[in-house]
């Protein structure tokens, strides 16, 4: 992000990541041109939920760049922050220039991909639909020929293949198969997201209706399902006007709990149309990536499935795989304080409701306690180690190259609740 005091200046810009692993200290960098005030360093002004109760000075590592390091955040966190800069023709100034109204965010816990699709082969994609009206234009997976409106090359780096609406020929007019008429549908695969905890999608898309006797008079819409294509939910509306409707590879990222519940069933299509004035409209979509985001409980260890209860409550290990290392110890937070519950785990996973959340451990004759029943305090959080190779009720062992699931159990009020489950993958 940057901020600007005079027509063409750039005085300061900062680079803030958006996920930071728990436990990690938190790196930020700023680039200052300008002039800076003598003396004067970056100011971050940091706290959590927009209370900017903390600042802390930067360091001048030479050549204009600075630096400085936002304490270790745990799960459940989320830092947000704001750079103050000094420069001698502008004054102060903020990055971002609105804050702290506008400030960067920061998500605390793990990524762990998905799917990734580049479209370069034939993954499943359905391109057309028995409603569709438009007369050209039809989406296509191929390598485009590039128009004032379409793309000449797929957004993938050494890639070639996309999907665009219809494809001209060499030297042809700029409305040759644009889309004409009516609607064309593309539809994704479908997508298993019933184990995750918070799946992003994120995908490149082209649009183009800024050209043509009708220009900006259309839209280009993104949906989403849950149901295997029965209710559509949108992502996005690209257009008629503004931003993102004069063509050019643009990603857009979304979370798919803020629209829909993630479920076994998740795909999605793009309607791109030509429904009013005559107009020039090209559409594109390319590099689809899937990822789920989990709050691994500060350790790192294991990967996180079957999100559950409304507290947020977050599974997670630290120490090591091994069970000759004997050192797994688990962790879960956001639980309501001074609260008892346990830690259970099994060798099977579920995901079947259980109170006010979900019951993500299997319940067979390997299904075992661990100790004794733990009261979370004023931190509202359980902790204890796991003493392995741990005969399980079943007579079951977690011995080397053996899968266990992993999940605390709390009481919530008048019922029960559940953290997210944590699948561990055990090695000698």
């Amino acid at each position: 992000a940057a901020a600007s005091c005079l027509p063409g200046s750039d005085p300061a810009s900062v680079d803030v990541q958006s996920i930071a692993a728990p436990g990690v200290p938190i790196t930020i960098t700023a680039f200052v041109g300008g002039t800076p005030v003598p003396g004067t360093n970056p100011v971050i002004s940091y706290g959590y939920n927009g209370n900017f109760g903390s600042t802390l000075n930067m360091t001048d590592q030479g050549g204009g760049n600075w630096s400085a390091a936002l304490p270790a955040a745990s799960c459940g966190d989320q830092p947000q922050l704001y750079v103050t800069y000094f420069d001698t023709n502008c004054g102060q100034l903020t990055v971002p220039s609105t804050a702290p109204s506008d400030f960067f965010t920061i998500q605390i816990g793990v990524a762990t991909q998905i799917e990734a699709d580049d479209l370069e082969a034939a993954s499943g994609w359905v391109a057309g639909d028995p409603s569709d009206t438009a007369t050209t234009g039809a989406w296509v997976r191929v390598d485009p020929i590039g128009t004032a409106a379409q793309p000449d090359d797929d957004h993938t780096t050494a890639g070639s293949q996309c999907f665009v609406t219809g494809q001209g020929s060499n030297g042809g007019s700029l409305g040759e198969n644009d889309v004409d008429g009516g609607t064309t549908t593309l539809y994704s695969p479908t997508y298993d997201l019933s184990g995750s905890i918070d799946p992003v999608i994120s995908y490149w898309r082209w649009y183009s209706n800024d050209a043509g006797a009708g220009p900006n008079a259309d839209a280009f819409i993104v949906q989403i399902s849950n149901n295997d294509g029965s209710n559509w939910s949108t992502v996005e509306t690209v257009g008629p006007n503004g931003a993102g409707t004069s063509g050019g590879w643009i990603q857009h990222t979304f979370h798919v709990n803020d629209i829909v519940a993630a479920t076994a069933s998740i795909g999605l299509r793009f309607l791109a149309s030509d429904l009013n004035a005559g107009s020039i409209i090209e559409a594109g979509v390319d590099d689809l990536e899937i990822s789920d985001f989990a709050c691994n409980g500060g350790g790192g260890v294991g990967t996180n499935y079957c999100q559950s209860g409304p507290n947020g409550a977050a599974i997670g290990a630290s120490g090591s795989v091994s069970v000759s290392a004997n050192n797994l110890d688990l962790l879960c937070d956001s639980i309501p304080n001074n609260t008892f519950g346990l830690f259970y785990f099994g060798n099977g996973a579920a995901n079947s409701p259980l109170g006010n959340g979900t019951r993500c451990v299997a319940i067979n004759g390997a299904t075992t306690r661990l100790g004794p029943p733990i009261n979370s305090g004023s931190s509202g959080t359980f902790a204890r180690g796991v003493n392995l190779p741990t005969p399980t009720a079943g007579g079951s062992v977690i011995n080397p190259g053996s899968t266990w699931y992993f999940q605390a159990w709390f009481r919530d009020g008048s019922s029960s609740d559940l953290s997210d489950g944590l699948q561990i993958d055990f090695t000698p």
